[in-house]
Order: C-alpha cells, then sequence, then structure tokens
C-alpha cells in the first residue's frame, strides 16, 4: 500500500489534488477572529479526502516533504493575498517540519513565492516544530534566525509536549508560543495542568511572547485560558478547519461555536 500510495502522492502533488483548510484563531479579549492556521488535506481521486495523517509519513520516507511545504506555501499565499485584496486583514499560520527547516533555500523559496502571489509576507506566521529545536542535529538559531528575515512571526509549536524551556526560547527568535493540545485538554480535569499553563503565560509574557492555545474543545477551557492572559485561541469549540471559501473571512467573520 505505501508503494502504491507514494506513486498517487508524487501524481498528487504534480496535479494539484492538495488543498487547505483554514481553522480559525481567535483573540481570547473578545473572541473576534484575527487570523486562521492553514491544514493541509490531500483530495485523492478514488480515496476522497485525506488527513496529513495518512500520507506525510510517506512524504518524509519518500524525500517529498519539500514539495508538498512549497505547495502549501504557494496556496497560503494565494489565500491571503486574496483576503487582504478583499478586505480582510488576519494572519495566516503556516506550519513547517524539521525537515523544512534544514533546508536551507527555504527563505528565498518563500520570499519568491510570496512575490508571485503579491502576498504580504508580515500577515503571515510560520510555525516551527518544536522537534527541530530540540533535535541536537544542529544549532536550530541560525535557521530560525534566517526564517525571521522573512516572516511576519515565527511560533513555536507544540509547546509543552516536549522539553523547551522558556530559558531556551530566549536564545532563539520566537515570537510565539503555542500550547500543546495534550495539555490544555487536561484544564478541566487537572489542577496542575492549570497551574502550569498559567506559570508558562505569565513567563511567556514577561520576555515578550505571545501565546496561543490549541486544542481547546469547550466553554470551561476556553474560559479559563482567557483568564489566565492567553493571547488567542484555537480548537473545534470556535471552529472546525474548513476549506475556502467557506472559511468567509472577507466581509465577514466565521460563525463560531462560541
Amino acid at each position: 500500500m505505501s508503494n502504491e500510495l507514494a506513486g498517487d502522492l508524487r501524481r498528487g502533488i504534480d496535479r494539484r489534488e492538495l488543498e487547505l483548510h483554514f481553522q480559525p484563531k481567535v483573540r481570547a479579549a473578545d473572541l473576534r477572529v484575527v487570523g486562521c492556521e492553514a491544514l493541509v488535506r490531500w483530495r485523492h481521486p478514488e480515496w476522497g479526502l485525506l488527513g496529513p495523517s495518512a500520507f506525510l509519513g510517506v512524504a518524509e520516507a519518500e524525500q517529498m516533504i519539500g514539495e508538498i511545504t512549497s505547495e502549501v506555501i504557494r496556496m497560503s499565499m494565494l489565500a491571503s493575498a486574496h483576503w487582504r485584496r478583499n478586505g480582510w486583514e488576519g494572519g495566516l499560520s503556516v506550519n513547517l517540519s524539521a525537515v523544512d527547516l534544514n533546508d536551507s533555500g527555504l527563505p528565498d523559496r518563500i520570499r519568491t513565492l510570496a512575490d508571485d502571489a503579491d502576498a504580504d509576507l508580515d500577515a503571515v506566521t510560520f510555525e516551527i516544530s518544536e522537534d527541530f529545536v530540540l533535535a541536537g542535529g544542529c544549532d536550530p538559531a541560525p535557521v530560525i534566525a534566517e526564517l525571521a528575515s522573512v516572516a511576519g512571526a515565527l511560533s513555536l509549536d507544540d509547546f509543552g509536549a516536549g522539553a523547551t524551556s522558556l530559558a531556551h526560547l530566549c536564545d532563539l527568535e520566537i515570537d510565539e508560543i503555542k500550547l500543546d493540545r495534550s495539555l490544555v485538554s487536561r484544564v478541566e480535569s487537572s489542577a496542575k495542568s492549570r497551574i502550569v499553563i498559567d506559570s508558562i503565560i505569565e513567563m511567556a509574557h514577561r520576555i515578550g511572547l505571545t501565546v496561543v492555545a490549541e486544542g481547546i474543545e469547550s466553554r470551561r477551557c476556553a474560559e479559563f485560558l482567557r483568564t489566565t492572559g492567553c493571547d488567542e485561541l484555537q480548537g473545534f469549540f470556535f471552529g472546525r478547519p474548513v476549506p475556502d471559501p467557506e472559511f468567509t473571512v472577507f466581509g465577514g467573520e466565521p460563525a463560531l461555536a462560541a
């Protein structure tokens, strides 16, 4: 199956069968939509819509991650430029993997794709895998610094799932941390998790970082994170990922589950 899937994926990339779904991010202070995260999907001609877990492992094994990333960035730039032309100036977050961050040509490729789409990179946040920071194979600071010269902002994704410390982040050009859903999901059942999250948010703010929480699925969880001072919220409670044009940000805002 993996060989068949790899061949299909190669053809799918060439035929532009990949598409993006967008999940809203809301400002905690007033629950207004201020951005979204671009999430890749593959519309397989026989098997229908596939999530990333169905094909990214094969893509990494077959060294296709770079091509997928380029296609995701291309589509993201086009979407962001389109929304801005239609009056919406929210931010767009795009994920980068550890494989992507070992590609020295990535910053120039990002610039080219943004120029081709007439997109404003100041509106784009690139989410960096915590795995890359923790890998230990190379010093991540120079790579992150180069990427920071391109992006509007850089976010450390899945914070709290690994062993990255806030002290470590002081050495990196990071603008934002994104609390991992495994930590956020325990808010309702664990007093210790609430204390940990509260401490992380306080310390992050003291060193000038924005904090985003993902994986929010209930009002109680959302309200706790609002009271702790978390800056932005994301999760099924506020909206599931949907394709453009269902994500009708221009001329209004997506409906919130709240």
